[in-house]
């Protein structure tokens, strides 16, 4: 069996990689299959991550953005790893007696039982996240630096402080690899980069962007090194979960909703104001108050259950949130992270034909706003299917956020400059992958592809495809298949307010 190490790059992108001459990813690229990974729909971290693992569509893991919206209860659900419906790529290699390493793939907390070592990704606070649980210690001393709000914070401020902080992450991640693979074997590893998301976001086509990706592909040409040591051969991927591209600023569509009277609001608005929100402090701008006063440090320094605390209990703008100020009586439709529910379900066809046929005359300055608009029914099957929004529209210039703070349609001056596109990154080098160019994989490829190249059967209840045309002479021709394993993940119904996942939201940089 080939042994296999992947690389993953959160919003990994061409755009960038083609500008930048960086000697660890063209060694990939020299002789290996390059092209480029055609991402989830929505382009989003979640679940397009475990779209990849599993080798299945949204319909079939249950998770269709970081939120999922529960239209019965008119309530969110945050995502965790616990509410994907689906055993992974690591789970099957583990069942075949494989020993596996994952690390820092964003849908890994809480961590799961693996043979062998699992390191949840961003989001996992600083305990609780590592698989053994009697590891973490171990992990935590010898250098790694769980994410915290610090660390997103310096992220998003720019200069040598992006760029450090960029550089430190990236060396513990990086470095913890390094490290088990040098003191254990393993026949699988995962290496997930999520820095790369945020900075993108911030400083597209910047001296931040370039140096990240720079400081990766240090770390990188020091990892191939060690992997070039061990006897056994090895096969380099990279992956990314979606690409990037820059934006003309973002379009509000719970406001486009209302303006189109498919939605109504009801007053929410706080009418006593707190001393807190009378001298300007609130949740939405306390990020950047702390970037102003150039304090990123001490709050990187505080523990992050108390960093949390605190800005749980700063008062909000009071601004227009979707779910708690919708009137659910009146409304035909709703927008949320990852696409619009339509709530009349005696007119459904109907409201959908009447927003898909607006979303795509709708113009900014003669612009189109809307590129394409998918149904779920079309893109989707799986049981979990009814639960995914209706429509999931599509822009090439804007990013659709869906969270307006104070009724505005577009925001031109968003903090964002750059957001997800489709397609990504695919390279394949090593003794499994031919020398082509110019292939276009889907996202729910990887996982069966990877499998097959390692010669292990293939879970027959994947979408994606076993992709032997880009695989070499030294891979079977045929493919051996088997049962799937049973997921043994749980679908709570638990919820949570808005105010708490719009805060995981801004954690991620999702929205400011």
């Amino acid at each position: 069996m080939m042994k296999t190490f992947v690389l993953g790059i959160d919003g990994g992108s061409w755009r960038i990689l083609d500008e930048l001459e960086l000697p660890g990813f063209q060694r990939l690229t020299s002789g290996g299959t390059v092209g480029e990974l055609t991402s989830s729909l929505p382009p989003i971290t979640y679940p397009a991550w475990k779209c990849y693992s599993t080798g299945k569509n949204p319909g079939k893991l249950g998770v269709f953005g970081f939120v999922n919206f529960d239209r019965e209860r008119q309530t969110n659900r945050q995502n965790d790893s616990t509410h994907f419906d689906s055993p992974e790529l690591w789970d099957y290699l583990s069942d075949e007696g494989d020993r596996v390493g994952v690390v820092n793939m964003p849908t890994t907390y809480p961590p799961h039982e693996v043979n062998g070592v699992m390191i949840a990704g961003p989001n996992s606070g600083d305990s609780g996240l590592v698989y053994p649980e009697e590891r973490e210690p171990e992990l935590l001393e010898s250098g790694y630096v769980p994410l915290s709000s610090g660390h997103r914070l310096a992220f998003k401020s720019g200069g040598e402080k992006t760029i450090s902080t960029a550089k430190t992450i990236l060396e513990s991640r990086f470095g913890a690899a390094r490290q088990l693979l040098t003191d254990e074997e393993f026949d699988f590893f995962n290496l997930t980069i999520y820095c790369t998301d945020p900075v993108q976001h911030h400083f597209w086509d910047q001296r931040e962007v370039f140096e990240t990706y720079r400081s990766i592909d240090r770390e990188l040409q020091d990892l191939l090194t060690l992997l070039d040591e061990d006897d056994d051969e090895w096969n380099v991927v990279v992956v990314s979960d979606h690409g990037f591209q820059p934006i003309r600023g973002a379009v509000y569509l719970d406001t486009w909703l209302e303006q189109q009277g498919f939605l109504e609001r009801r007053q929410t608005a706080d009418t006593d104001p707190s001393l807190l929100q009378q001298i300007g402090v609130t949740k939405d701008n306390a990020a950047g108050l702390v970037r102003a006063l150039g304090v990123e440090r001490v709050v990187d320094l505080l523990p992050e259950s108390l960093v949390q605390r605190v800005n749980r209990s700063l008062p909000s703008e009071g601004g227009i949130s979707v779910v708690n100020s919708t009137d659910w009586d009146c409304s035909d439709a709703v927008f949320l992270m990852g696409g619009i529910y339509v709530l009349n379900e005696s007119r459904r066809d109907e409201i959908m034909d009447e927003i898909e046929r607006e979303l795509l005359s709708f113009r900014d300055d003669g612009h189109q706003v809307i590129d394409e608009v998918h149904r779920t029914d079309d893109v989707y099957n799986g049981p979990y299917t009814d639960a995914a929004p209706d429509l999931i529209p599509i822009s090439d210039d804007y990013k659709l956020l869906g969270l307006s703070v104070d009724g505005s349609l577009f925001d031109p001056e968003n903090a964002w400059i750059a957001a997800h596109e489709m397609s990504g990154v695919f390279v394949g080098h090593g003794p499994a992958f031919q020398d082509r160019s110019e292939v276009t994989l889907d996202i729910q490829d990887v996982a069966p592809t990877l499998l097959h190249a390692m010669e292990r059967p293939v879970p027959n209840d994947v979408d994606g495809s076993v992709r032997d045309d880009i695989l070499s002479d030294r891979v079977e021709d045929v493919v051996q298949w088997r049962d799937p394993l049973s997921s043994g993940q749980t679908h709570s119904a638990s919820s949570v307010s808005e105010e708490e996942v719009k805060e995981t939201l801004k954690q991620l940089g999702y929205i400011e």
